[in-house]
């Protein structure tokens, strides 16, 4: 079980990515919505590649080094202070604000749990010729590093997972 949750968290950009694909694509052509077989097939489509889209736009970026995990974090950031300027003036969009937060929440408490779990087993992550070669302080440093990634890749990961699920609820009831 450690060994497949620590797949999971070495992956969750791929993961959350083909689960929210296959989300969509399920409530498309599940639900009530009144489109033409063509319609629903190029919305089904579309909606994929912008899945893909925003997913990468926003923070999901995969990266090796600690700056661009600070720009990813920092695009989430801007992302959800973006989010909250538009929904608490409009009415129109308002009810996208609390579920914003919620999602908020959710995904801080996924990360700070995947990157606890990814620094306590970071023997199982790494090589064991990794674990040879360098000393415990190097492996303390890069064990730090990839755990603020991996708690970067949960964050953005989960929260753009939420907010797209949140804003397909919101506009397709």
């Amino acid at each position: 079980m450690k060994t497949l949750l620590s797949w999971l968290i070495a992956n969750i950009e791929v993961f959350t990515t083909v689960v929210l694909i296959i989300v969509f694509e399920a409530y498309i052509f599940m639900a009530n919505i009144t489109f033409s077989s063509d319609d629903k097939w190029m919305l089904a489509v579309g909606g994929a590649m912008g899945i893909v889209a925003v997913k990468t736009i926003v923070g999901g970026v995969p990266t090796r080094d600690t700056v661009g995990d600070i720009v990813n974090l920092g695009i989430v950031v801007v992302a959800y202070i973006l989010i909250w300027v538009i929904t608490s003036d409009e009415d129109e969009y308002h009810a996208f604000y609390a579920p914003s937060i919620t999602v908020l929440c959710v995904s801080v408490v996924v990360a700070a749990v995947a990157a606890v779990f990814t620094f306590m087993n970071f023997d199982e992550v790494v090589s064991r010729r990794m674990l040879y070669v360098n000393s415990n302080a190097s492996l303390f440093g890069i064990a730090a590093m990839y755990t603020f990634n991996r708690f970067v890749a949960t964050l953005s990961s989960v929260s753009n997972c939420g907010l797209i699920v949140t804003l397909m609820l919101l506009v397709f009831k």
